[in-house]
């Protein structure tokens, strides 16, 4: 057997011992930084351990490896809480359906409330509806919609998000 085989099994079977001594525990620690955001927290637990993984590749070795993984797994953590950040935001600057471009001002505008009333009730569906009326007519909280939805903060961004560019691209083609 040659050294390199040698070196991957002993690589492997470190790494391995690593994975399923602290898997547990920093994942537990990822879904509790992210708000219980399972989907999130699996994948910073997964590349600190891949960051792990490659840096004992390189032949590299950890004193206190359980604090490599936590401080790796913080980062990405962090990383995560900054994009949710921007997310949040570019949502902040589209609340309340101010549109930036003038154009499209214009559109919301030329339209009577039950105009557009009709408009929305013919492209959107019930979930939309339900989130266009908590989020616009009542003014509530994403962080409430999103628990009375039984969804993460996150995902209820994305849904207005999404919901606010359907409406703006059929006001578009409706006023064209």
């Amino acid at each position: 057997m040659s050294r390199e085989t040698l070196d991957k099994r002993n690589l492997d079977k470190s790494f391995d011992e690593l994975y399923k001594l602290y898997i547990d525990e920093i994942y537990r620690f990822c879904y509790s930084k992210l708000n219980c955001d399972a989907h999130y927290a699996q994948d910073c637990t997964q590349e600190a351990f891949l960051v792990l993984y490659k840096r004992m590749k390189q032949g590299e070795s950890f004193d206190y490896p359980r604090a490599f993984l936590y401080r790796t797994a913080y980062n990405f953590v962090k990383k995560r809480y900054d994009a949710i950040k921007k997310e949040q935001e570019n949502l902040t600057k589209l609340d309340g359906l101010e549109i930036p471009d003038s154009s499209e001002n214009e559109i919301i505008e030329t339209l009577d409330c039950e105009l557009l009333s009709k408009r929305l009730d013919e492209i959107l569906n019930e979930k939309e509806k339900q989130l266009f009326r908590l989020r616009f007519t009542e003014e509530r909280e994403v962080r409430e919609i999103s628990h009375q939805l039984g969804i993460t903060e996150h995902n209820c961004y994305v849904r207005i998000m999404r919901l606010r560019k359907k409406i703006i691209a059929s006001l578009n083609d409706f006023n064209n």
